[in-house]
């Protein structure tokens, strides 16, 4: 019996086309017909599960494509860039809640995001009555 790494080379090249793996993924559907004729399952089904990989190659994320910013997200970081913003004007000019604001503020820290904290105290006297 034929092995899969003996069968078909394989290739690491910018220049193969999908409908050349799409050929690829034919062949190795119809050694997986064979295989199965034949009464080997176990190879059958690498077989179909190695041609599934190919087809399914070109519509798996890349890993290095840039992760997307939400447009929440991104408005707010332009806004934080160009100065001091208070919380709740900040919610308001990026028109989202005060919740949403914070998730997103943590999140940016998370990411690592060089996000600078200024805290205000602020006092009063209350009156006994």
């Amino acid at each position: 019996m034929l092995s899969v790494s003996e069968a078909l080379p394989i290739h690491d090249s910018p220049d193969t086309t999908p409908d050349e793996l799409y050929g690829v993924a034919e062949d190795l559907m119809q050694r997986s017909r064979a295989a199965r004729e034949n009464g080997d399952i176990a190879s059958s089904q690498r077989l179909l599960r190695a041609a599934l990989d190919l087809m399914a190659e070109d519509q798996l994320p890349s890993r290095a494509a840039e992760p997307k910013i939400s447009p929440k997200t991104s408005k707010v970081t332009e806004l934080l860039k160009t100065g001091w913003r208070d919380h709740t004007e900040l919610a308001q000019e990026a028109g989202i809640s005060t919740g949403s604001l914070r998730m997103i503020l943590q999140h940016m820290r998370k990411k690592g995001v060089n996000l600078e904290v200024q805290t205000v105290k602020r006092y009063r006297i209350v009156d006994k009555d």
